[in-house]
């Protein structure tokens, strides 16, 4: 095998690689993401499931 093979497999081996690890790196932001939104979803609902209990309180009396 001359040089240049040499070259272009060690190349093809180093992209595939960082392939792998972009892959990686965007399946674990995906995750981050999903778990801040739920998190942000379940404290909108927490506020106005309290902002009805307040109103249902004022309706009663």
């Amino acid at each position: 095998m001359d040089k240049k093979e040499s070259l272009t497999n060690e190349w093809k081996d180093t992209v595939y690689n960082i392939g792998g690890a972009l892959y990686g790196l965007g399946k674990v932001v995906c995750k981050s993401v999903k778990v801040g939104v739920d998190k942000v979803y379940d404290a909108i609902n927490e506020n106005d499931n309290a902002a009805k209990k307040t109103s249902e309180k004022i309706d009663e009396e």
